[in-house]
């Protein structure tokens, strides 16, 4: 009797139905199985729970990272630090008010059009933890006025 080719299309198919049959079915499966991008994008639309079975290493590809944000923006509390810290992460977290202006790497506070962005989008409108070159920024008071008149 042969061995299973665990690469070929059949059998990522297999693996696919399986998933989508029992989500949980992805804790017994292989690390290799659970790096599969098309593998994370199932479970993601899936509304699955069971991300913590990924291959952590799989979520800190930044073009994975907005992929996923792209089916479910929920996923942002689950990926790499390192995927995190990338700039366009980081624009499609804020768009979809997944973070508060501490979550926003020090690096980038500094960009205006992200922090204007920011202050669009977020319920949270503080001022204080921005660096001081944008507390004075006059476009980004007015709009951080316009949506909270506490700041």
């Amino acid at each position: 009797m042969q061995g299973v080719d665990v690469h070929s299309d059949k059998y990522k198919a297999i693996v696919l139905k399986a998933i989508a049959i029992n989500t949980e079915c992805i804790g017994y499966a292989s690390a290799q199985v659970r790096s599969d991008p098309d593998v994370i994008k199932l479970l993601v639309r899936l509304n699955s729970n069971q991300l913590f079975h990924i291959h952590q290493d799989s979520l800190q590809d930044p073009e994975l990272a907005l992929e996923l944000l792209s089916i479910n923006p929920r996923v942002y509390k689950d990926l790499h630090p390192h995927a995190k810290n990338n700039i366009e992460v980081i624009r499609q977290a804020i768009s979809s008010d997944l973070v508060n202006i501490l979550q926003i790497p020090e690096e980038y506070r500094n960009d205006t059009d992200l922090i204007k962005n920011y202050f669009v989008t977020s319920k949270e409108k503080s001022l204080k933890y921005l660096p001081d070159k944008m507390q004075n920024n006059l476009e980004i008071v007015k709009i951080a006025i316009s949506n909270n008149p506490e700041n």
